[in-house]
């Protein structure tokens, strides 16, 4: 079992549900749908409206999905983050209830951590740049943490500026350069996707790019269900 499915088993396990489902491949009861309302992602607001209606959201780890890969590049990716986290806080935001302790006990904790604080990410990343480098003057540690940081950053930028260049690196070089990349265009991507939420932008329903060539994918336990 993966990363994901791991934390979905003891997230079930903890609190009776889980806080996010993988909308290629959910299931929900007749009676505890809600109509969806505009500009909000319909997998977390199902699950939502399961957990509202008094029933449980389960994880299931024996099913399986067959889809196409996607295409992405790293403005592709950029723009599904934002397009994600704009419409999931709406739908968050949406059923403010939810965060109730007394009604829901930690459930409401859990996912404001998960589907929130999480992606509060590029904020604190921002912070924790610009306090090195406003201190790096006074301090070796965070003039090195700052460096580090900047380097990071570096790699990042660098791997992304090669493009297709890029697959021709050592095996390390391309795998650390994809790592940092990939962390950096998603970051950029959750915080545009807050400066929609906050604006009032609500993006368009998304399109994945499945080009024809791209490959039948797996995907194993990440579906969920109501009980």
């Amino acid at each position: 079992i993966d990363y994901d499915s791991r934390l979905k088993a003891l997230e079930e396990h903890a609190l009776g549900s889980i806080t996010s489902n993988d909308g290629k491949l959910y299931a929900m009861r007749r009676h505890l749908f809600r109509p969806l309302p505009p500009a909000v992602t319909d997998d977390l607001y199902n699950g939502l409206s399961v957990i509202l209606g008094g029933a449980r959201l389960v994880f299931e780890a024996q099913a399986v999905a067959l889809i196409r890969k996607p295409s992405r590049g790293g403005f592709h990716e950029i723009k599904r983050r934002r397009r994600i986290v704009c419409r999931s806080l709406a739908g968050i935001f949406a059923r403010p209830v939810l965060f109730l302790p007394w009604r829901f006990r930690g459930y409401g904790l859990a996912l404001f951590i998960n589907k929130v604080n999480r992606r509060l990410l590029p904020l604190y990343l921002l912070v924790m740049l610009m306090s090195c480098a406003v201190g790096a003057g006074k301090s070796m540690f965070l003039a090195a943490c700052f460096g580090l940081q900047v380097a990071f950053y570096g790699i990042a930028l660098g791997y992304g500026a090669l493009g297709t260049n890029a697959d021709h690196l050592p095996g390390f070089a391309r795998r650390i350069g994809g790592v940092t990349y990939y962390f950096l265009v998603g970051n950029v991507g959750m915080l545009l996707g807050w400066w929609d939420f906050f604006s009032g932008k609500r993006p368009a329903v998304w399109e994945p790019n499945k080009g024809p060539g791209a490959a039948a994918e797996v995907e194993k336990g990440r579906t969920a269900g109501s009980s």
